[in-house]
């Protein structure tokens, strides 16, 4: 294939202009130099069970330090669901940085952008929308499969309006970001590249949905649920070609039951 042709394959545009001052045998050489297509995206599956050891280590880490607080300050115990609040905004804090280190350290990408933060074709308020509609849907799905009512162990503290607006900016604003970048910013595109956008899409889902099992008491509803918002999420940042719809999308699918349990616990009869 001329160079010329296999850079435009390629994506690479236009080849650098030549240099007149090239001897002939060195023009030679540098038309048939070969033109490597530049991978999309830049990590691979080592990337990710280096991010899988290091978020899992990370973890480990924290849920130690929590338990070890308890250990030393019993009187922390009634109040360990709140403390794990802060040490996960650390784990976030954490998780952001092994991308940073991964995507931008490793192979000189801007992190946000690598992960799919850019301008999209989906409006925010279509995300919204779609987000809110697809908590009726999933709520509608839960009550035909008999879903279980799992008590969350943050009941109790939802009383202080403090507490309330710290809940509620970790479940549509803090929860959202991390969730969307690691799942359909950094997982979703790799499986995408390899095995087709539908087998990305319906794996990284999976994950995602297995991922919060434990949340719920490892129940199988929640998990389907789970995972088929998370399709939904998927194929919004797949049709949108930025992760910022699937992030908007999530947010407004997490509000509308942080809403209905506030509503629930304090204004119904």
């Amino acid at each position: 294939i001329p160079p010329r042709l296999y850079a435009k394959l390629c994506g690479l545009g236009r080849l650098p202009e030549q240099d007149l001052s090239m001897e002939p045998a060195e023009k030679i050489l540098f038309e048939t130099a070969p033109v490597k297509c530049k991978r999309e995206p830049a990590w691979g599956y080592q990337d990710l069970a280096l991010f899988i050891g290091l978020a899992l280590t990370s973890l480990v880490c924290v849920t130690l330090v929590l338990r070890i607080a308890t250990e030393i300050f019993p009187a922390l115990k009634p109040y360990i669901q709140l403390l794990s609040l802060p040490l996960m905004l650390v784990l976030y804090a954490v998780i952001y940085g092994i991308l940073w280190v991964i995507i931008s350290l490793k192979y000189d990408q801007p992190l946000w952008r690598a992960l799919g933060w850019m301008r999209s074709t989906i409006h925010w308020w279509q995300a919204l929308l779609a987000g809110v509609a697809l908590s009726f849907l999933v709520a509608f799905l839960g009550a035909a499969l008999h879903t279980p009512q799992i008590k969350s162990p943050f009941d109790r503290f939802l009383h202080a309006p403090g507490w309330i607006l710290l809940f509620g900016l970790f479940a549509v604003v803090i929860g959202p970001v991390s969730e969307e970048i690691v799942f359909r910013g950094f997982l979703q595109p790799l499986l995408a590249r390899d095995l087709g956008m539908i087998a990305g899409v319906l794996i990284t889902a999976v994950c995602f949905g297995l991922l919060h099992g434990p949340e719920y008491s490892g129940s199988w509803q929640y998990v389907v649920l789970i995972s088929l918002a998370g399709a939904f999420f998927g194929f919004v940042r797949a049709a949108g070609r930025s992760v910022i719809p699937a992030v908007i999308m999530h947010a407004g699918f997490n509000a509308v039951f942080f809403l209905s349990v506030v509503f629930a616990k304090h204004f119904s009869s």
